[in-house]
């Protein structure tokens, strides 16, 4: 957000005017430390180093302020600018429409007073362990695959690991209607993914076909269509096809449904079928460390829109603590935020977290 960059460069400045040189030189020391548990290199570019060093003013902001209920830290996306966090880590953003009504359905619902104060789906079954997207766009496919092997747990009463590099690789499919596509690194749609996987017969396991598309160690191509995608990758291995081709289907989505909006509905459900995926605006999530995630923080650090989407993740339990809250599994690595999770604050529409939420039907 514009305004942001504005007031942390103009707090910055001040900060760096009324600091000595010997204060600079702590700050850089601070960052040679911060890139050495990182793995970034201890000589950074004029870019990193100035967004490493704005960011620091905004953490140490946010965490002095009282009534925030979160907590930020410099994590391994502190030498990033927002802008650059949303192109490398985030989907391109995209307005909430119905994707298909005929799908809808209504979901297994039970009174308010039939739900537990805290449930989590980690605790029983069917939630595998927190995986690392790397530096590319694809939470969508890992959001997808969470949701797929919550309900093989359903169906079979057994956690199996699923491949999210095969959505990532294979799928190229478009809901022109609403003008959304799966585009490999550049994004996609869970509810377009379920739909992918259910005209191939399935999704493979991860031991057949592993994740390597942020890991550096494969360039996938991009199947989804240039006019709803952009541009693909400049460089892709068409080999790889091959691998699509070959792939043998452990779980087979046989339909999908959009979940209640209503976010006690949304608890009923999950309590009754299993983890969803659900979508939310994460731009601000860039140095969550833990806490429920509330929209406060320093100069709006903390605010997200309900409509402008860019991030997949995977809905496993609620809870309260001091606000009510939902449990979600991200897909930037355990080392990140509450051991790879972090929570939102539940029952009022947070970052869009209620109006997109799907699951397939296996």
């Amino acid at each position: 957000m514009l305004y942001r960059i504005v007031v942390s460069v103009a707090v910055l400045l001040v900060a760096l005017a009324s600091s000595s040189a010997e204060q600079f030189e702590h700050s850089r020391a601070g960052y040679v430390k911060w890139a050495g548990i990182h793995g970034r290199s201890s000589q950074p570019t004029g870019g990193q180093l100035r967004a490493w060093m704005e960011n620091w003013v905004f953490v140490q902001k946010h965490n002095e302020e009282k009534s925030s209920t979160w907590i930020a830290e410099l994590n391994k996306f502190a030498d990033m600018t927002t802008a650059e966090f949303k192109e490398k880590i985030l989907m391109k953003n995209a307005y909430i429409v119905d994707p298909n009504a005929k799908h809808k359905k209504s979901g297994h619902h039970v009174v308010n007073s039939d739900l537990p104060a805290h449930f989590d789906w980690r605790s029983i079954g069917g939630v595998t362990p927190v995986q690392d997207q790397g530096f590319v766009g694809t939470c969508w496919a890992f959001s997808t695959v969470a949701n797929i092997e919550g309900q093989f747990f359903q169906k079979t009463n057994t956690t199996i690991k699923l491949s999210e590099e095969y959505f990532v690789d294979c799928d190229g499919t478009a809901d022109p209607v609403n003008n959304h596509a799966d585009c490999s690194i550049f994004g996609g749609w869970p509810y377009v993914a379920y739909q992918f996987a259910i005209n191939t017969g399935g999704v493979p396991s991860e031991e057949a076909f592993p994740y390597c598309a942020g890991t550096g160690d494969c360039y996938p191509c991009m199947n989804g269509p240039v006019s709803m995608c952009g541009p693909p990758p400049y460089t892709c291995d068409r080999s790889r096809e091959a691998l699509c081709k070959a792939s043998v289907p452990v779980a087979s989505p046989k339909s999908w449904r959009q979940v209640s909006t209503d976010e006690t509905e949304m608890a009923a459900d999950l309590v009754a079928t299993g983890p969803f995926s659900v979508l939310l605006d994460a731009h601000n999530l860039q140095f969550y460390k833990g806490g429920v995630w509330d929209g406060s923080g320093f100069q709006g650090i903390g605010r997200c829109s309900a409509t402008a989407l860019d991030h997949a993740v995977l809905v496993t339990g609620f809870g309260t603590d001091g606000l009510d809250y939902w449990s979600l599994k991200n897909s930037w690595g355990a080392d990140w935020g509450e051991n790879g999770y972090f929570r939102i604050m539940r029952g009022t529409g947070q970052c869009g977290i209620n109006s997109s939420a799907t699951t397939a039907i296996l």
